[in-house]
């Protein structure tokens, strides 16, 4: 149990004392896109559209909860 717990601190304290060149990057910033700090983000049609499938998904997964619900009273209501 200790030797899990002293293994990591270990290598933190080993990071902690490295120089910063040394260290790897943690955050792959390369796949997000450069945005200006304060810009604003203006709603695209896609991202409408998207809001649109999710409102209704989760109307239909109420929908189904409602109509599982009112099987089960059924299946119960039924005579063995």
């Amino acid at each position: 149990m200790k030797a899990r717990l002293i293994m990591p601190l270990l290598l933190v304290c080993r990071a902690v004392s490295a120089e910063p060149s040394e260290l790897p990057s943690v955050v792959d910033n390369s796949m997000y896109p450069e945005v200006e700090v304060g810009a604003a983000v203006k709603p695209s049609s896609a991202n409408n559209a998207l809001y649109e499938m999710m409102k209704q998904l989760e109307q239909l997964q109420v929908e189904v909860r409602q109509l599982t619900g009112k099987v089960e009273e059924q299946a119960f209501l039924l005579p063995r």
